[in-house]
C-alpha cells in the first residue's frame, strides 16, 4: 500500500498496526539511532541496519507532509511500505525537533545580544577612518589565528607579484624535475607523486583564493612534466606506478576543474592536459575517464580532440583511444555512422568496443554500435551471430529492441540459430509476421532447416499444415528433437491427437526404411516430458491399426 502526499500525523495513522509495531520494537532495540541527512529540496536520506544488511531509505518531506518514500528492502518492493520507512520517519522526527531547538536557541541568543538603541554595525564601519580600521584589524588578528588565516586566504594575492608565482612554480618543478643523476625511477617515486595528487584532491574543496589556485596549478604542472618524463623514460620497474599515477592525475585534474577557478588558470590547465595526452606514449586506461574526457568537459571541440586521438594511430593500444573518442561522439549526440564514413579503417576496432560496452553495461551506446555493425557488409557472420546473442541477453524492454528486430531475424535465419529463434518467438511482439514470411520461403532439405521449419509450424498453431509437414518427414528423430518445444506450446491431448495419425501414415509410407527404435525413442521422450498417458494411447492406436496387417505386425511391439 502507498500513503504518499499525507501529513505526517495522518501518515502514521494509516500505517498498518503490524508494521508500526515492528518498527517501534526495532527502534527500541537500536543501539545507535539512524542519522538523517538533509540532501536539500525536502529530500532526507538515512541508512537502516537490518541484520547484516544496510538499507538506504529516502523521504521527501515538504510542509510537514510526506510526498514520497523509498527503501531498498524486498518488502518495500512488494508492499510499497515497510518498517524501515517508519524507522526513518522516527529519525526524521528527532532531526526536525533538534533543528527546531537550535533555531529557537539562536533566535534567543540574537534577541539577548541585540542592542536596545544606538548606531548600526554598518554605520560604525562607515564612520571609521582607514587608519582606524587597520589598527583595529591588526589588533584583532594578533589575538585571533582564524582571522589571520582568513586574511591570508582573501588578500594574499594583493601583495604577491607574478614573479613570486613564477618562482614558486619553478621551485615545484625543481622538486619533481627529471635528473640524470637518478639511474632509474622507482615505483616508490611514483607512489610519492600519487600521494601528492591524493592530497590535492582532498584539499581542492578548500581552495578559496587566487593564491591557492596558483599553488594547485603549479603543482599540477610540475606533476604533468613528471608524468611525461616517466612515460618517455619507459623504465620497466615503474610501469605499474605510471598507470596508478595517470589515474591520480585524472582525478586530481577533474577535482580542480570542477571548482570556480579563474579563467586564465583554467586555460593553463587545459594546455597542460593537451601537453600530457600529446605524448606518443600516453595510454588510455579507462575510456570513460581520461584526458580526452577532461578536455570535452571544458568545451574543447570534438574536432580538436579527434586530432589528438589520431596522433596515437601507430600505438599498439590505439583502440582504447578510439573507444574514448567514440564515447564522446555519442555523448555529444553525433552519429557514429558519419565518423566511420570519414574513417572507414577504424571499423576494425568496433568488436573490442562492443566488448567494452557490454562489460560496463553501456547498453544504449551498444545499441547504436550494433546497428552500425549489422548494416556493415564487412561484419563477418560469426561475429554477427555473437553480437545478436549478446544483445538478446541484455533483457531490456521492447523499445530498446525496436530497431534491432529485423537484424535479429535476418541473423537467426542466416546462421540458423536455434536458441536465438526460441528467444525471438518469445519476445518479439511481431514474430507472427516474420514466421509467416519464413514459412513462405523455400527450405533446404538438411536436418537443421527441417527442424527449424517444424518449430515454426508448431509455434504458428496451424494443425493442418503441421500435420501435412510431419507426415512428409522421413526421419522420426526430427519430431523427437522438437518435442520439448511442442510440449511447451500445445496441450498433451492436442499433441497426441495430431501425432498418432502422423505416425500411422509414416509407418505405412516409410516402413522398413529406418529402425523401429526411432518410434520407441519418440514415445520414451513423451513419457519423460510427463505425457505417459498420451504415449500409451498413441501406441495402442498404432498397434490396433496394424493388427490385421500381415506385412506389419505390431510395429511398436
Amino acid at each position: 500500500m502507498e500513503l504518499k502526499n499525507s501529513p505526517i500525523e495522518a501518515f502514521e495513522a494509516k500505517v498498518p498496526e503490524s508494521v508500526l509495531l515492528q518498527a517501534e520494537q526495532s527502534w527500541d532495540a537500536l543501539d545507535d539511532q539512524p542519522v538523517i541527512q538533509s540532501m536539500g529540496k525536502g529530500l532526507y536520506r538515512t541508512v537502516i541496519e537490518d541484520g547484516s544488511k544496510e538499507l538506504e531509505v529516502e523521504l521527501v518531506i515538504r510542509n510537514a507532509s510526506i510526498r514520497k518514500y523509498t527503501c531498498d528492502c524486498p518488502a518495500f518492493k512488494t508492499n510499497k511500505l515497510c518498517p524501515h520507512v517508519i524507522l526513518a520517519l522516527f529519525a526524521y522526527r528527532q532531526f526536525a525537533e533538534l533543528q527546531k531547538t537550535r533555531r529557537k536557541a539562536k533566535a534567543e541568543q540574537r534577541k539577548q545580544t541585540k542592542t536596545a538603541a544606538g548606531p548600526s554595525f554598518q554605520q560604525i564601519i562607515d564612520a571609521m577612518s582607514i587608519d582606524e580600521l587597520r589598527i583595529f584589524l591588526r589588533q584583532q588578528a594578533q589575538k585571533n589565528r582564524q582571522l589571520q588565516h582568513e586574511l591570508k586566504l582573501t588578500f594574499a594575492h594583493k601583495i604577491a607579484s607574478e614573479d613570486e608565482f613564477t618562482k614558486y612554480d619553478q621551485l615545484l618543478y625543481q622538486l619533481f624535475k627529471p635528473t640524470t643523476t637518478i639511474p632509474q625511477i622507482t615505483k616508490r617515486k611514483c607512489d610519492e607523486l600519487c600521494n601528492v595528487l591524493t592530497q590535492l584532491v582532498d584539499q581542492s574543496r578548500d581552495f578559496t583564493a587566487l593564491e591557492k589556485w596558483r599553488e594547485a596549478g603549479a603543482l599540477l604542472l610540475a606533476i604533468y612534466r613528471k608524468i611525461r618524463y616517466l612515460i618517455h623514460k619507459s623504465v620497466e620497474e615503474a610501469h605499474g606506478g605510471i598507470t596508478t599515477l595517470q589515474k591520480h592525475w585524472y582525478f586530481a585534474t577533474e577535482a580542480l576543474l570542477e571548482k570556480g577557478i579563474p579563467p586564465l588558470l583554467r586555460e593553463e590547465i587545459i594546455d597542460h592536459i593537451i601537453e600530457v595526452i600529446s605524448s606518443v606514449h600516453y595510454q588510455v586506461i579507462d575510456p570513460a575517464r581520461n584526458g580526452y574526457r577532461l578536455l570535452y568537459t571544458q568545451q574543447v571541440s570534438l574536432e580538436k580532440i579527434t586530432d589528438l586521438v589520431l596522433m596515437h594511430s601507430t600505438q599498439l593500444q590505439f583502440r582504447t583511444h578510439l573507444h574514448a573518442l567514440w564515447l564522446l561522439y555519442i555523448l555529444q549526440g553525433h552519429p557514429l555512422k558519419a565518423y566511420f564514413q570519414e574513417h572507414p579503417a577504424h571499423r576494425v576496432h568496433l568488436k573490442s568496443f562492443v566488448q567494452y560496452l557490454q562489460d560496463h553495461e553501456l547498453y544504449l551506446v551498444l545499441q547504436q554500435v550494433a546497428l552500425i555493425l549489422y548494416e556493415d557488409s564487412q561484419t563477418d557472420a560469426q561475429f554477427r551471430e555473437q553480437l545478436t546473442w549478446t544483445m538478446m541477453m541484455i533483457k531490456l524492454d521492447g523499445a530498446f529492441y525496436q530497431q534491432l528486430w529485423p537484424h535479429f531475424w535476418q541473423t537467426v535465419k542466416r546462421q540458423r540459430m536455434l536458441p536465438g529463434l526460441f528467444w525471438l518467438l518469445e519476445h518479439d511482439p511481431n514474430a507472427s509476421e516474420q514466421v509467416e514470411s519464413w514459412l513462405n520461403s523455400p527450405v533446404e532439405a538438411d536436418e537443421n532447416n527441417l527442424r527449424i521449419r517444424t518449430i515454426l509450424l508448431i509455434w504458428s498453431g496451424d494443425k493442418e499444415k503441421l500435420s501435412s509437414w510431419l507426415s512428409g518427414l522421413e526421419d522420426l528423430r526430427i519430431i523427437r528433437q522438437v518435442l520439448s518445444f511442442w510440449h511447451q506450446q500445445w496441450s498433451p491431448e492436442a499433441i497426441e491427437a495430431l501425432l498418432t495419425p502422423v505416425l500411422i501414415h509414416h509407418l505405412e509410407q516409410y516402413a522398413g526404411t529406418q529402425p523401429i527404435k526411432h518410434l520407441h525413442d519418440l514415445y520414451n521422450s513423451m513419457i519423460h516430458l510427463g505425457m505417459r498417458r498420451q504415449a500409451e494411447a498413441s501406441e495402442d492406436a498404432v498397434k490396433a491399426h496394424f493388427a490385421h496387417r500381415s506385412s506389419i505386425q505390431n510395429p511398436t511391439g
